[in-house]
């Protein structure tokens, strides 16, 4: 038979100590200082970068363009299938679900 592990309790009418740890950490200064809300119009550089690598089917360009830890052989893989020369007309937009 397995033995379990008691966990300390709190004493009657006190509150529990995680209760009591969140409660500081949401009161604490860092947590004041949360970032500002991320709009639309911060993503506007991107897209006018993308939009120039998808109307120049511009590969390399996308792979430039990619976060340290994308995955590059995947990023290849859809530059090659998505990026045609002669594209006619391609829309790049930010959207949030």
């Amino acid at each position: 038979m397995r033995s379990r592990r008691s966990r300390p309790r709190s004493a009657p009418g006190e509150p529990p100590a995680l209760t009591l740890a969140l409660a500081l950490l949401c009161l604490s200064p860092a947590a004041a200082q949360a970032q500002a809300p991320v709009t639309l119009a911060a993503f506007d550089p991107l897209i006018a970068e993308l939009q120039a690598v998808v109307a120049a089917a511009d590969a390399p360009g996308l792979l430039a363009l990619l976060a340290p830890a994308a995955d590059v052989a995947a990023a290849r893989e859809f530059a090659h299938e998505a990026l045609r020369p002669g594209i006619s007309r391609a829309v790049v937009a930010s959207r949030f679900a």
